[in-house]
């Protein structure tokens, strides 16, 4: 199946990461902070939507942190710097935890990567094998799957690039985007370029020079979630399925194309 990141690494309850995190690297700092503060979501706490509400009326950020939930650590982190530092938005943001920070990119990363993965089947491509211009990782072993190297694909070795995914030797990958990433050739690195264009982004903006902790270089990831020893058993109306998994590939991405959920977020997904 597509190996999408899931639901979850957006926020199930609040999916706003990704959001802060692009406009973080757009340099919308206010912006960032806004969302990540003042946004309210109908499946929150009765407390919290109360907080956000009172600090989107009043922006008293000293009595704010009086009746912001303390389970909301970075936000009460950043609303106790700019009680202290009014309108200092890029201290705010980094007064929060390095990894925090790097969460709000990397779920930007995880945005975009999933868009490339659904444009590119929109556009007929195969999310398995290689088109001319694709990269492919290559692996240490069957029995190992750690990418060891990265092949790019053209006409000439494409057949025998097919045969190693074949036999479990390759995959294809697809670019999370940093500031080190290489477009792609051909008609996939026109697909990553109009998905850029869309999103109003370049990919030197990865490289964070007001919030450098937070810079991300980029990396490849599978397109494809294949998963391992997958079995099944039938209960009357249910079923038990038991399976393995890749590190870094998400378990419910696997189950929601059994289960078809009409609402991801309320079920998990």
């Amino acid at each position: 199946v597509p190996n999408y990141y899931g639901y979850q690494r957006f926020g199930s309850i609040r999916p706003v990461t990704h959001i802060v995190g692009k406009k973080i690297l757009k340099g919308e700092y206010k912006e960032a902070i806004d969302e990540l503060l003042l946004r309210i979501f109908p499946g929150e706490s009765e407390n919290s939507q109360k907080a956000r509400s009172f600090l989107k009326e009043t922006g008293d950020y000293q009595q704010a942190l009086e009746i912001f939930p303390k389970t909301l650590r970075s936000e009460r982190t950043i609303i106790r710097y700019l009680a202290k530092h009014p309108g200092d938005y890029v201290g705010a943001l980094r007064s929060i935890s390095s990894y925090i920070k790097k969460l709000f990119i990397g779920a930007y990363q995880a945005y975009l990567f999933n868009r490339l993965l659904s444009k590119r089947m929109e556009y007929g491509l195969s999310y398995i094998y290689p088109s001319p211009g694709d990269s492919v990782g290559i692996f240490r072993s069957i029995s190992q799957p750690v990418i060891t190297g990265l092949l790019r694909v053209n006409e000439t070795n494409l057949s025998k690039v097919r045969e190693w995914i074949d036999r479990g030797q390759a995959a294809l990958v697809l670019p999370v985007f940093g500031y080190r990433s290489q477009l792609s050739l051909g008609r996939v690195g026109d697909i990553e370029k109009e998905l850029l264009r869309e999103e109003e982004i370049d990919i030197s903006l990865f490289r964070l020079k007001s919030i450098p902790e937070a810079s991300s270089a980029g990396t490849y990831r599978m397109a494809a979630l294949k998963p391992m020893d997958l079995e099944h058993q039938v209960f009357g109306n249910g079923y038990e399925i038991k399976f393995r998994l890749y590190k870094g590939m998400y378990a419910t991405v696997l189950l929601r194309e059994f289960i078809k959920p009409s609402d991801p977020a309320k079920q998990g997904f």
